[in-house]
């Protein structure tokens, strides 16, 4: 806990010490619209990868294919949708490194590299609708006396 700590302090003023350096070079009014446009631009680049990771998963899932690696660069994604979103020109670099498609798909497979041990990560998806066939019909349903006497004593119900 004491590790996370000092790291988001230092992450803190780092950002800080940048955006100080940045402002002093470029002027302060410069630099709040470059913060704003890189957090506009990234979210909307986010969206877009986003939409397209969830296609490779669908085509993937549909094929029987484990989705892994696609669940992996979702959350890569997410990731660096809330870099983006911080204030700062740091975390905006390392949110812009997490939308570079190769380098997403490289974290994605270390990660499942490293864990490829676990039985959750290496079982094969099957899905449930790929084998076997689908059949289409119809059905009607036959009243009996006692549905006729149900219907009736319904008239009378408030």
């Amino acid at each position: 806990m004491p590790l996370l700590l000092i790291f988001i302090v230092g992450a803190f003023f780092t950002e800080l010490w940048v955006l100080v350096q940045v402002g002093g070079q470029i002027g302060a009014f410069t630099t709040v619209v470059a913060t704003l446009v890189t957090a506009a631009l990234g979210i909307a680049l986010v969206k877009r990868q986003g939409l397209q990771t969830l296609a490779r998963a669908q085509e993937k899932m549909t094929h029987g294919d484990s989705p892994a690696q696609e669940m992996l660069e979702g959350v890569a994604l997410f990731v660096a949708g809330i870099f983006l979103l911080l204030p700062g020109f740091v975390s905006d670099f390392i949110g812009l490194l997490l939308l570079i498609p190769p380098f997403r798909a490289a974290f994605a497979k270390r990660f499942l590299k490293n864990t490829q041990g676990y039985t959750f990560m290496s079982s094969r998806f099957r899905s449930q609708y790929r084998a076997g066939s689908t059949y289409d019909g119809e059905f009607t349903s036959s009243t009996s006396e006692n549905d006729t006497a149900e219907k009736k004593n319904q008239k009378f119900l408030p």
